[in-house]
């Protein structure tokens, strides 16, 4: 009876807000998530840590930003839910492989071994040889509750099991998790290139609800986790998985992020910037930042992408740059939207939008001089 329902604690970071994110979206149902609980509860069967390492390195790049854990209490028939989740989760979450650990402690919720220590106690006072107490961890049992681990985690190099497991199902366990294959599998790939585009349509949705400054954010996290993701030796090993294929995906979408935040932009500064010159003077910077970053990056990826961008949306990208430098009223800013709106006119001259923002640029730089 005791064996039917096995609690399972899992503890992580409050600054890994994409793991608060997937425990939502993966609907796990949580048993107990009261602090006030979770102190007093011993009832767990095993404890699965996800915390920054503690190389120096690490710890101290992010100790000022880590805040004590964060506890839930699932049933261990929901293990899978949370770990399908963690599984895509690991190609949202910045150098996961370099920086996280994982760590899961078998640990025995009666106590055995006390009350074991104190039946050997008492044989020495009445000379006989106390009742076997049946251990609560089989090993069956043990298998059973490490097997989702098994089937689901894949390449989680910093992943350790501790506590009540024997030795040799330790050794085994982890090398099949943090086993590092040369190239990932198909759904590995999938579930990076998938997040990426959540996180893109995460963007869109607060632009479409009104909200540019938080879709620039989203993007910009977008774009930052692109190259994170293509870091490193796990993003070696993601090329070669992804080839071409991948890649020209992921030049699409980062091409994407700098259109899409330009547009943003744009009617952020028209709208709600008024007033605030310092801004205003910051984000058409920031515009053509993306548009830079975006021809740094095909380039240092040159040879493994063949995708090139729409000719139209390149001109509307440039288009855009210049109606952002045109609003800051920036003398130099000025000079730079006119240069912008020159290479969207070199690619579509007769646009009559592009024509009208070129006279607006000329009005705009004879009123400031």
């Amino acid at each position: 009876m005791r064996k039917m329902n096995l609690f399972v604690k899992f503890e992580y970071d409050l600054s890994l807000y994409p793991v608060i994110v997937t425990i939502i979206k993966m609907k796990v149902p949580i048993f107990i998530a009261d602090p006030n609980y979770l102190k007093n509860f011993k009832g767990t069967v095993m404890t699965h840590q996800m915390c920054y390492r503690k190389s120096p390195e690490v710890q101290n790049r992010f100790r000022p930003l880590t805040p004590n854990a964060t506890s839930i209490i699932i049933l261990g028939r929901h293990l899978h839910h949370l770990l399908v989740g963690l599984s895509a989760v690991r190609w949202e979450i910045h150098f996961h492989d370099d920086w996280l650990e994982h760590s899961v402690t078998l640990t025995d919720p009666y106590e055995i071994q006390e009350s074991k220590g104190f039946f050997a106690s008492l044989a020495g006072f009445f000379s006989t040889k106390p009742k076997e107490v049946e251990p609560f961890f089989t090993r069956k049992l043990q298998e059973k509750l490490i097997a989702p681990y098994r089937a689901i985690l894949k390449a989680f190099p910093h992943f350790t099991f501790k506590g009540t497991i024997p030795e040799d199902l330790k050794i085994i366990a982890s090398s099949e998790i943090t086993l590092l294959p040369a190239i990932y599998d198909p759904d590995q790939v999938r579930m990076f290139l998938d997040n990426i585009s959540n996180i893109k349509g995460q963007g869109a949705y607060l632009f479409n609800e009104g909200s540019m400054s938080s879709a620039n954010g989203r993007w910009e996290y977008c774009r930052q986790t692109i190259e994170y993701g293509l870091a490193g030796d796990r993003g070696k090993r993601l090329r070669k998985s992804g080839g071409v294929k991948l890649m020209n995906s992921l030049a699409e979408i980062y091409f994407d992020l700098a259109y899409l935040c330009a547009q943003s932009t744009i009617l952020l500064m028209h709208n709600q910037l008024k007033g605030h010159p310092s801004e205003l003077e910051t984000l058409p910077r920031c515009v053509r930042a993306n548009r830079f970053d975006f021809e740094d990056w095909t380039e240092q990826y040159a040879i493994e992408i063949t995708w090139q961008p729409d000719p139209i949306k390149l001109a509307t990208l440039f288009y855009r740059e210049a109606v952002c430098f045109r609003l800051s009223m920036v003398q130099e800013y000025l000079t730079w939207a006119l240069r912008a709106i020159d290479r969207a006119l070199q690619m579509m001259p007769n646009n009559l939008d592009f024509l009208i923002e070129k006279e607006k640029i000329l009005i705009a730089l004879t009123e400031i001089l």
